[in-house]
């Protein structure tokens, strides 16, 4: 995972921690945040922690796939109408076949 698509784990806390706390707060975070495979923030100001990530290439990829479903069904939604058009309305589901898949008749 590139730095720029990392989680961050941010930490707030109410007023600013004395450099022992801060190291103490730090020291607890890392643990969390090596299991997270997240960075640590500390930002003074109102204790709360959260995960934030950017989840818009997941979004962009989402979409691609969509789009990409859509075409697969349109191209097997044009096959099936070719096919019905190339048995007719009078063909037998159940009759065996006239010709391979290749279509070279069967002998």
């Amino acid at each position: 995972m590139s730095d720029l698509r990392k989680v961050l784990l941010v930490i707030k806390a109410e007023q600013v921690l004395k450099p022992e706390q801060r190291v103490a707060v730090l020291a607890e975070a890392n643990v969390l945040a090596e299991r997270l495979g997240a960075e640590v923030m500390i930002a003074d100001g109102g204790l709360d922690a959260g995960l934030h990530s950017d989840i818009a290439p997941l979004l962009e990829r989402q979409i691609e796939l969509q789009q990409e479903t859509n075409q697969l069904l349109e191209a097997n939604s044009q096959l099936l109408e070719a096919l019905v058009m190339a048995l007719g309305e009078e063909a037998d589901p159940d009759a065996p076949p006239l010709t391979y898949m290749d279509g070279t008749p069967v002998g």
